[in-house]
Protein backbone atom coordinates (compact mmCIF):
# COMPACT_ATOMS: atom_id res chain seq x y z
CA UNK A 1 0.00 0.00 0.00
CA UNK A 2 2.86 2.35 0.80
CA UNK A 3 4.40 1.66 -2.61
CA UNK A 4 1.04 2.38 -4.25
CA UNK A 5 0.71 5.71 -2.42
CA UNK A 6 4.26 6.81 -3.26
CA UNK A 7 3.88 5.78 -6.91
CA UNK A 8 0.57 7.64 -7.26
CA UNK A 9 1.90 10.83 -5.66
CA UNK A 10 5.10 10.80 -7.72
CA UNK A 11 3.14 10.40 -10.96
CA UNK A 12 1.49 13.78 -10.38
CA UNK A 13 -1.91 12.65 -11.66
CA UNK A 14 -4.91 13.96 -9.75
CA UNK A 15 -6.30 11.64 -7.10
CA UNK A 16 -10.03 11.02 -7.07
CA UNK A 17 -11.79 11.81 -3.79
CA UNK A 18 -12.18 8.08 -3.17
CA UNK A 19 -8.48 7.39 -3.77
CA UNK A 20 -7.51 10.24 -1.47
CA UNK A 21 -9.86 9.05 1.28
CA UNK A 22 -8.62 5.44 0.99
CA UNK A 23 -4.98 6.53 1.22
CA UNK A 24 -5.74 8.91 4.07
CA UNK A 25 -7.64 6.30 6.09
CA UNK A 26 -4.90 3.70 5.61
CA UNK A 27 -2.24 6.14 6.82
CA UNK A 28 -4.31 7.43 9.74
CA UNK A 29 -4.94 3.86 10.87
CA UNK A 30 -1.20 3.15 10.69
CA UNK A 31 -0.48 6.43 12.51
CA UNK A 32 -2.79 5.37 15.33
CA UNK A 33 -0.73 2.18 15.73
CA UNK A 34 2.67 3.84 15.16
CA UNK A 35 2.48 7.55 16.08
CA UNK A 36 6.28 7.95 16.20
CA UNK A 37 7.00 6.17 12.91
CA UNK A 38 8.73 8.51 10.43
CA UNK A 39 7.35 6.92 7.27
CA UNK A 40 3.67 7.29 8.11
CA UNK A 41 4.10 10.92 9.21
CA UNK A 42 6.09 11.68 6.06
CA UNK A 43 3.58 10.05 3.71
CA UNK A 44 0.63 11.79 5.38
CA UNK A 45 2.38 15.12 4.90
CA UNK A 46 3.10 14.27 1.25
CA UNK A 47 -0.49 13.13 0.67
CA UNK A 48 -2.06 16.28 2.12
CA UNK A 49 0.43 18.54 0.34
CA UNK A 50 -0.13 16.86 -3.03
CA UNK A 51 -3.91 16.80 -2.72
CA UNK A 52 -3.96 20.39 -1.50
CA UNK A 53 -2.03 21.49 -4.59
CA UNK A 54 -4.41 19.55 -6.82
CA UNK A 55 -7.38 21.29 -5.22
CA UNK A 56 -5.68 24.69 -5.59
CA UNK A 57 -5.19 23.99 -9.30
CA UNK A 58 -8.90 23.21 -9.63
CA UNK A 59 -9.78 26.36 -7.68
CA UNK A 60 -7.71 28.48 -10.09
CA UNK A 61 -9.28 26.82 -13.12
CA UNK A 62 -12.86 27.49 -11.99
CA UNK A 63 -12.09 30.99 -10.69
CA UNK A 64 -10.65 31.91 -14.12
CA UNK A 65 -13.86 30.71 -15.75
CA UNK A 66 -15.91 32.66 -13.20
CA UNK A 67 -13.86 35.79 -13.98
CA UNK A 68 -14.66 35.38 -17.66
CA UNK A 69 -18.36 35.22 -16.78
CA UNK A 70 -18.22 38.15 -14.35
CA UNK A 71 -15.25 40.44 -15.12
CA UNK A 72 -13.54 42.38 -12.34
CA UNK A 73 -14.80 40.13 -9.54
CA UNK A 74 -12.37 40.77 -6.69
CA UNK A 75 -13.28 37.51 -4.96
CA UNK A 76 -12.37 35.43 -8.03
CA UNK A 77 -9.22 37.46 -8.66
CA UNK A 78 -8.14 36.82 -5.06
CA UNK A 79 -8.68 33.07 -5.48
CA UNK A 80 -6.60 33.07 -8.68
CA UNK A 81 -3.83 35.13 -7.10
CA UNK A 82 -3.66 33.43 -3.71
CA UNK A 83 -4.07 29.86 -4.97
CA UNK A 84 -1.32 30.54 -7.54
CA UNK A 85 1.09 31.83 -4.86
CA UNK A 86 0.75 35.36 -6.19
CA UNK A 87 2.11 38.39 -4.34
CA UNK A 88 0.28 39.39 -1.16
CA UNK A 89 0.73 43.13 -0.65
CA UNK A 90 -0.77 43.29 2.86
CA UNK A 91 2.17 43.44 5.24
CA UNK A 92 0.62 41.18 7.88
CA UNK A 93 -0.81 38.46 5.64
CA UNK A 94 2.11 38.58 3.22
CA UNK A 95 4.82 38.22 5.86
CA UNK A 96 6.37 34.94 6.93
CA UNK A 97 6.70 35.65 10.65
CA UNK A 98 5.06 32.39 11.80
CA UNK A 99 7.32 30.27 9.61
CA UNK A 100 10.36 32.33 10.68
CA UNK A 101 9.42 31.82 14.33
CA UNK A 102 9.15 28.05 13.76
CA UNK A 103 12.56 27.88 12.05
CA UNK A 104 14.21 29.93 14.80
CA UNK A 105 12.78 27.79 17.59
CA UNK A 106 13.61 24.53 15.79
CA UNK A 107 17.23 25.57 15.26
CA UNK A 108 17.53 26.30 18.98
CA UNK A 109 16.02 23.00 20.11
CA UNK A 110 17.42 20.72 17.38
CA UNK A 111 20.49 22.42 15.88
CA UNK A 112 21.19 19.37 13.72
CA UNK A 113 18.52 20.73 11.34
CA UNK A 114 21.24 22.73 9.60
CA UNK A 115 19.33 23.01 6.31
CA UNK A 116 16.88 25.29 8.09
CA UNK A 117 19.47 28.09 8.03
CA UNK A 118 18.85 28.56 4.28
CA UNK A 119 15.07 28.56 4.67
CA UNK A 120 15.27 30.97 7.60
CA UNK A 121 17.52 33.33 5.63
CA UNK A 122 15.25 33.21 2.57
CA UNK A 123 12.17 34.08 4.60
CA UNK A 124 13.86 36.82 6.60
CA UNK A 125 15.14 38.46 3.41
CA UNK A 126 11.77 38.08 1.69
CA UNK A 127 10.28 40.05 4.60
CA UNK A 128 13.04 42.69 4.48
CA UNK A 129 14.43 41.72 7.90
CA UNK A 130 18.04 42.31 6.83
CA UNK A 131 19.56 42.99 10.25
CA UNK A 132 18.27 39.67 11.56
CA UNK A 133 19.43 37.89 8.39
CA UNK A 134 22.98 39.16 8.99
CA UNK A 135 22.94 37.75 12.52
CA UNK A 136 21.63 34.40 11.28
CA UNK A 137 24.32 34.25 8.58
CA UNK A 138 27.04 34.96 11.14
CA UNK A 139 25.68 32.10 13.23
CA UNK A 140 25.49 29.85 10.15
CA UNK A 141 29.17 30.44 9.34
CA UNK A 142 29.97 29.02 12.79
CA UNK A 143 27.31 26.34 13.28
CA UNK A 144 26.84 25.36 9.65
CA UNK A 145 30.12 25.68 7.72
CA UNK A 146 29.06 25.46 4.09
CA UNK A 147 29.91 27.15 0.79
CA UNK A 148 26.31 28.40 0.52
CA UNK A 149 27.12 30.89 3.28
CA UNK A 150 29.23 32.77 0.72
CA UNK A 151 26.25 33.02 -1.62
CA UNK A 152 24.03 34.41 1.13
CA UNK A 153 26.73 36.93 1.99
CA UNK A 154 26.37 38.42 -1.51
CA UNK A 155 22.60 37.95 -1.49
CA UNK A 156 22.24 40.04 1.68
CA UNK A 157 24.47 42.68 0.12
CA UNK A 158 22.17 42.72 -2.92
CA UNK A 159 19.17 43.38 -0.66
CA UNK A 160 21.02 46.34 0.87
CA UNK A 161 22.68 47.91 -2.18
CA UNK A 162 20.77 46.66 -5.21
CA UNK A 163 21.55 44.08 -7.87
CA UNK A 164 23.70 46.31 -10.09
CA UNK A 165 26.17 46.77 -7.21
CA UNK A 166 26.70 43.04 -6.69
CA UNK A 167 26.26 41.50 -10.14
CA UNK A 168 30.01 41.20 -10.63
CA UNK A 169 30.34 39.55 -7.22
CA UNK A 170 27.83 36.91 -8.29
CA UNK A 171 29.82 36.19 -11.46
CA UNK A 172 33.05 35.94 -9.46
CA UNK A 173 31.32 33.53 -7.08
CA UNK A 174 30.12 31.43 -10.04
CA UNK A 175 33.73 31.04 -11.23
CA UNK A 176 34.97 30.33 -7.72
CA UNK A 177 32.39 27.57 -7.16
CA UNK A 178 32.09 26.24 -10.72
CA UNK A 179 31.50 22.68 -9.46
CA UNK A 180 28.92 23.51 -6.77
CA UNK A 181 25.48 23.19 -8.37
CA UNK A 182 23.72 24.74 -5.37
CA UNK A 183 25.64 28.02 -5.63
CA UNK A 184 25.38 28.09 -9.42
CA UNK A 185 21.64 27.41 -9.17
CA UNK A 186 21.20 30.23 -6.63
CA UNK A 187 23.20 32.72 -8.72
CA UNK A 188 21.29 31.86 -11.89
CA UNK A 189 18.07 32.44 -9.93
CA UNK A 190 19.16 35.94 -8.98
CA UNK A 191 20.29 36.77 -12.51
CA UNK A 192 16.86 35.76 -13.82
CA UNK A 193 15.04 37.73 -11.14
CA UNK A 194 16.89 40.77 -12.43
CA UNK A 195 16.20 40.05 -16.14
CA UNK A 196 19.78 39.01 -16.89
CA UNK A 197 18.49 36.03 -18.87
CA UNK A 198 21.37 35.81 -21.34
CA UNK A 199 23.93 35.77 -18.53
CA UNK A 200 21.92 33.23 -16.57
CA UNK A 201 21.67 30.57 -19.29
CA UNK A 202 25.32 29.35 -19.20
CA UNK A 203 25.22 29.28 -15.40
CA UNK A 204 22.05 27.17 -15.45
CA UNK A 205 23.89 24.82 -17.83
CA UNK A 206 26.93 24.65 -15.53
CA UNK A 207 24.71 23.92 -12.56
CA UNK A 208 23.08 21.05 -14.43
CA UNK A 209 26.43 19.55 -15.40
CA UNK A 210 27.73 19.89 -11.82
CA UNK A 211 24.93 17.85 -10.27
CA UNK A 212 25.17 14.09 -9.82
CA UNK A 213 22.76 11.88 -11.75
CA UNK A 214 19.83 11.57 -11.68
CA UNK A 215 19.66 15.33 -12.13
CA UNK A 216 16.76 17.68 -11.55
CA UNK A 217 15.02 19.33 -14.49
CA UNK A 218 14.60 22.81 -12.97
CA UNK A 219 17.72 23.96 -14.82
CA UNK A 220 16.39 23.39 -18.32
CA UNK A 221 12.90 24.53 -17.43
CA UNK A 222 14.48 27.78 -16.29
CA UNK A 223 16.55 27.98 -19.47
CA UNK A 224 13.36 27.47 -21.49
CA UNK A 225 11.76 30.39 -19.64
CA UNK A 226 14.83 32.54 -20.31
CA UNK A 227 14.57 31.87 -24.03
CA UNK A 228 10.81 32.50 -23.92
CA UNK A 229 11.38 35.94 -22.33
CA UNK A 230 14.15 36.62 -24.86
CA UNK A 231 11.70 35.92 -27.70
CA UNK A 232 13.43 32.74 -28.87
CA UNK A 233 10.72 30.05 -28.85
CA UNK A 234 12.76 27.55 -30.89
CA UNK A 235 15.50 27.51 -28.25
CA UNK A 236 12.84 27.28 -25.53
CA UNK A 237 11.42 24.18 -27.22
CA UNK A 238 14.91 22.63 -27.36
CA UNK A 239 15.28 23.21 -23.62
CA UNK A 240 11.90 21.63 -22.84
CA UNK A 241 12.89 18.65 -24.99
CA UNK A 242 16.03 18.38 -22.84
CA UNK A 243 13.74 18.18 -19.80
CA UNK A 244 11.92 15.21 -21.35
CA UNK A 245 15.25 13.59 -22.22
CA UNK A 246 16.48 13.87 -18.62
CA UNK A 247 13.23 12.46 -17.26
CA UNK A 248 13.45 9.52 -19.65
CA UNK A 249 17.16 8.73 -19.45
CA UNK A 250 17.96 9.57 -15.82
CA UNK A 251 14.66 9.00 -14.01
CA UNK A 252 13.13 6.31 -16.22
CA UNK A 253 9.94 8.37 -16.63
CA UNK A 254 7.93 8.28 -19.83
CA UNK A 255 4.44 8.97 -18.52
CA UNK A 256 3.37 11.38 -15.78
CA UNK A 257 1.28 14.50 -15.31
CA UNK A 258 4.51 16.51 -15.22
CA UNK A 259 5.60 15.14 -18.59
CA UNK A 260 2.19 16.01 -20.04
CA UNK A 261 2.57 19.61 -18.82
CA UNK A 262 6.00 19.89 -20.48
CA UNK A 263 4.59 18.53 -23.74
CA UNK A 264 1.77 21.09 -23.58
CA UNK A 265 4.35 23.87 -23.25
CA UNK A 266 6.23 22.52 -26.27
CA UNK A 267 3.01 22.43 -28.29
CA UNK A 268 2.13 26.01 -27.36
CA UNK A 269 5.58 27.32 -28.27
CA UNK A 270 5.68 25.33 -31.49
Amino acid sequence: MYEKIVSQLESGYRLSHREFENFEQFLLDDLHQNPLEYRVNHELAALYYSHGNQLRTLAVSYAKKALELQPNSQFDINIINNASDGVLTDWDTGSHYQLIDYYQKTLKTTPENKRLYWYLLDNLLADGRIREAKDVLSESYVQNPDSLNDFYNVYIEEKEKGFSQVKENYLILANQYSDDWRILFSIANELCRNEEYRSAIPIWEKAFEAQEKPRYTDYYESIALCYTFLGEPENAVKSYRKVLEVLRDEWGLRFSAYIERIKEKIDRLS
